[in-house]
């Protein structure tokens, strides 16, 4: 059975929302040559007009290299959210993956191979809000419905409404490599672009 997470509406007006957010453990290690297992949680909310994400991670020895859009910052210190926001009518998934300073490589496709990167205006569209306070740091994630429907189509965004998707901690390159996630990935490498461990993402 897969992983099952209640997306919480919230007010965009509200104060200390995460307070009031349920989390979600990214608890799962499946490889054991890789025993780092930095605690990490996300919180989800949305409103009406956007998907909101907060990552807390204690991580140790953080990593943070790159700076420049759509690099490769699964090899630095990094949070990722993977998401199919329409799989009734599409096998397409997007995946966010943020370093400690907010470096986001984002992209689009069915699998690992053949990904489109997500560049320019719908690049800009999403909001990244990191925060260091060592040893533990975070990103929080503003996703516009907008953004989704580019690559969805037009979408009603809201209560009744599934997704699919995974969230994951890694860090291929630092001191202590690792790979975690939500929703149990069931291969015998690491390998975060396997949509059929995707787990069900409710809107309340």
């Amino acid at each position: 059975m897969p992983n099952t997470y209640t997306i919480k509406r919230v007010s965009k007006d509200a104060n200390n929302i995460w307070k009031t957010v349920k989390p979600l453990a990214i608890s799962e290690y499946p490889w054991n040559n890789f025993p780092y297992k930095p605690e990490t949680e996300t919180r989800i909310c949305y409103t009406d007009v956007f998907l909101r994400l907060r990552f807390d991670t204690a991580e140790e020895n953080i990593r943070a290299i790159y700076t420049k859009p759509n690099s490769p910052v699964c090899t630095d210190s990094c949070v990722e959210f993977f998401v199919n926001a329409d799989p009734e009518n599409s096998a397409d998934y997007v995946n966010f993956e943020v370093n400690p300073i907010g470096t986001m490589l984002a992209g689009i496709g069915e699998g690992r191979h053949g990904r489109t990167r997500i560049e320019g205006e719908a690049f800009g569209m999403v909001s990244i809000e990191p925060f260091i306070d060592s040893p533990a740091w975070g990103v929080e994630l503003t996703i516009p419905f907008a953004f989704l429907e580019i690559f969805y189509g037009k979408k009603t965004f809201g209560s009744g409404r599934v997704m699919k998707g995974n969230l994951y901690k890694c860090g291929d390159r630092t001191k202590r490599p690792h790979y975690g996630c939500w929703s149990r990935v069931g291969c015998q490498a690491p390998d975060f672009h396997r949509p059929e461990y995707f787990g069900d993402l409710l809107f309340e």
